[in-house]
């Protein structure tokens, strides 16, 4: 059986993420726009791919994950501490 892999350090966890990165820093490296009175160059295009682009896909992801993971938190201490409280009132009456 294999080891389960650790995610934050392991280079191929996300590979879609980096070739699209890489699709976009090499295919607009000798590009130029001008748009909003401003010289965009290919690394500017870039930048703005990983500001508007890949920040915000990464805020939904990071919003999923914790959704997706509250189905297997743990019971809040205090609703164990009230419940045996309960209990042990009724136990004494």
């Amino acid at each position: 059986m294999s080891e389960p892999r650790n995610i934050i350090s392991d280079p191929k966890a996300d590979p879609y993420t980096a070739i699209l990165n890489e699709a976009v820093r090499l295919g607009f490296d000798d590009f130029e726009m001008l748009a909003l009175d401003r010289l965009f160059t290919g690394v500017d295009i870039w930048i703005l791919f990983k500001i508007f682009i890949v920040m915000p896909v990464t805020g939904l992801y990071f919003w999923w994950q914790v959704r997706r993971m509250q189905r297997y938190r743990l019971p809040d201490a205090r609703h164990f501490a009230d419940a045996a409280a309960a209990q042990g009132k009724d136990g004494a009456a």
